[in-house]
């Protein structure tokens, strides 16, 4: 069983949603898009490489990033590989 809870993955991609496009945690929202909160593409691929290295869960499959528009559905994601 995963040591993380829904809550801490969203705060942790908040931080590093944050952090890669230069705003403050505060700024970021967890249910607006977040190519509408300034990650285009490239950020998005190296948000993936910093979310890789926090929890350990790789989501690389195309088709299912492209689903994958908030933080919300992200951090859902990742908790279930986590919990895989």
């Amino acid at each position: 069983m995963s040591e993380h809870t829904l809550q801490s993955v969203k705060d942790a991609l908040t931080a590093i949603v944050a952090k890669t496009i230069g705003k403050s945690p505060a700024d970021i929202s967890l249910s607006v898009a977040l190519d509408d909160q300034g990650v285009d593409s490239l950020a998005f691929a190296e948000m993936m490489f910093d979310v890789e290295d926090a929890f350990g869960a790789v989501v690389s499959d195309s088709a299912e990033l492209a689903k994958l528009r908030t933080i919300d559905q992200l951090a859902a994601r990742i908790l279930e590989k986590l919990e895989a």
